[in-house]
């Protein structure tokens, strides 16, 4: 994170939607979370109790508590953060659930916080223009409740949250499922301030579209019961399907495919095995 444009509070909401984002892709209700945080020896300590009561109060709003951690001197800012939760029995959602011929969905728009991390790093003189997508990347929200109403209601298949990047995200549901995935790519939910963004900066909206940070859930269902997610007030936008089959594919507009690149936020990506 960079403090020249994410304050306190800022991280605060950065950090709690990292936090349950994961729970939410299994369907579990986030409880505790417990925080490790690394501050340098000169540090403003106003700083510090921004970041801290913003998380306490984000927390709560998802009905979380921060039970605890640690704290330690470093030499800059950093944060881990684990959180727990609870989910009926019989009810989790897995990454490895997915069957063919069911709907890959999405439970947003894509590419706004990876624009919004763009805009401010390099065009920042377009930040009051462009709002939303700063706000997409500065104060993400997890979908919890969509993720609970995905799991209690039986509604989703398999699931995982869209934080390392869509089509590397949906490699993963696809290898653990044993199956193949095509996003079409003409129902892929672009926002009209991405595209407009894209259109002044020249930049592509496939850039951000897959680039990650979304903190969305990305899902398979039967179609049949997608229809139970409106019932409940939660929007699915339908973006592609699975099949027989393995590897990831795009589907253009004239029904062509072509195999999806495994991009995305790999961590560790230079870790040798020993």
């Amino acid at each position: 994170f960079d403090f020249s444009f994410t304050s306190p509070r800022d991280l605060a909401h950065r950090t709690v939607a990292r936090a349950l984002s994961d729970l939410a892709a299994c369907g579990a209700e986030p409880k505790l979370c417990l925080l490790g945080l690394g501050l340098p020896e000169d540090v403003e300590i106003g700083r510090v109790k921004k970041f801290i009561s913003e998380l306490v109060r984000q927390l709560k709003r998802y009905g979380a508590k921060l039970a605890g951690g640690d704290l330690t001197e470093a030499g800059r800012w950093f944060i881990g953060i684990t959180s727990i939760g609870i989910q009926k029995r019989g009810k989790a959602i897995k990454r490895c659930g997915s069957s063919p011929n069911e709907l890959l969905c999405t439970t947003g728009r894509l590419g706004l916080a990876a624009a919004g991390l763009t805009l401010l790093k390099e065009y920042p003189d377009l930040a009051g223009r462009f709002p939303s997508l700063a706000k997409a990347y500065l104060r993400p929200k997890p979908k919890v409740a969509q993720g609970v109403a995905l799991a209690e209601h039986g509604i989703a298949t398999a699931a995982i949250d869209i934080s390392d990047g869509l089509f590397l995200d949906a490699w993963r549901l696809a290898e653990a499922s044993g199956l193949s995935i095509v996003i079409e790519e003409a129902r892929l939910p672009v926002a009209r301030k991405l595209k407009e963004f894209c259109r002044i900066t020249g930049r592509r909206v496939e850039e951000f579209v897959s680039a990650g940070d979304d903190y969305e859930l990305l899902f398979t269902a039967p179609a049949s019961r997608l229809k139970r997610l409106s019932e409940l007030g939660w929007r699915a936008y339908r973006i592609g399907y699975t099949k027989r089959g393995a590897g990831v594919y795009i589907e253009d507009a004239s029904g062509r495919l072509k195999r999806a690149p495994k991009t995305g936020y790999i961590h560790f990506e230079k870790a040798t095995r020993s």
